[in-house]
């Protein structure tokens, strides 16, 4: 029971921190609410997925290593994901570049060669974007 004890003074402990942001102003009320919202979330999933852990390892009680594990897994697919992304936003924007090149090296170069190599690039390049924001 002494653990439970030192959990909820943390959890108080943690809670004073989002009422100190608040009040020093460096964040208004509606950022430290959805920071105290964010950090729930969090919290959630990591449970969730460490629940998930502990079961699929026969264990009745979820250990401290069960939630490194479920950290690790939740930061790892958000990072595979994103390089996921960004490998086919780069492959996109490579076939995109050489049909625009294909296309301009002939003699006669078509509006829709041009359109579809140009819109290739600019495809690859938001896709590969979009995956590099949502890296970890």
């Amino acid at each position: 029971m002494a653990d439970r004890k030192g959990f909820d003074s943390d959890r108080t402990s943690e809670l004073h921190k989002l009422q100190r942001l608040r009040t020093q102003g460096s964040f208004s009320a509606n950022a430290v609410d959805t920071l105290a919202d964010r950090q729930a979330e969090y919290l959630e999933e990591v449970s969730q997925e460490a629940t998930r852990i502990a079961r699929r390892n026969r264990s009745d009680l979820v250990s401290a290593a069960d939630v490194e594990a479920a950290d690790q897994k939740l930061h790892r697919d958000a990072r595979g994901r994103a390089g996921l992304l960004e490998l086919l936003g780069g492959a996109i924007f490579g076939a995109g570049l050489s049909e625009f090149i294909a296309v301009m090296t002939t003699s006669d170069p078509g509006h829709l060669g041009i359109a579809f190599g140009c819109g290739g690039m600019v495809v690859g390049l938001l896709v590969t974007f979009f995956g590099h924001t949502t890296r970890g």
